[in-house]
């Protein structure tokens, strides 16, 4: 999934796999589990600029999250995958099926 254009509707999952694989620029929207704000940022994975060469101490797919670099906030940050509500990525905008849903569907517009 690194060139080729994303499906009309994806999993979560199918997401999550195509931003770790590309880097590609994408703006998400998320409910924060800290305080249960909305929270939105663009962002991209792959960065590696500005670490230390060091693990994070844990694998951020085990705690259900995809790992970011904040490119407004200039820092990493934890997105909580089931908590994603929008997202646009290759000027696609995709809006959550719903809460406890883990699929996304592309909207017009």
């Amino acid at each position: 999934m690194t060139t080729e254009r994303l499906p009309r509707k994806l999993t979560l999952q199918q997401f999550v796999e195509a931003a770790r694989a590309s880097g590609r620029i994408f703006a998400i929207e998320f409910v924060r589990r800290s305080d249960g704000a909305i929270d939105a940022m663009t962002c991209r994975t792959g960065v590696h600029k500005g670490t230390k060469g060091k693990s994070m101490g844990y694998d951020p797919k085990d705690h259900g999250l995809l790992s970011v670099y904040a490119m407004d906030r200039k820092g990493f940050r934890s997105v909580p995958v089931e908590n994603i509500r929008r997202l646009t990525m290759d000027k696609r905008r995709y809006v959550a099926d719903g809460p406890g849903k883990y699929s996304l569907t592309e909207v017009e517009g």
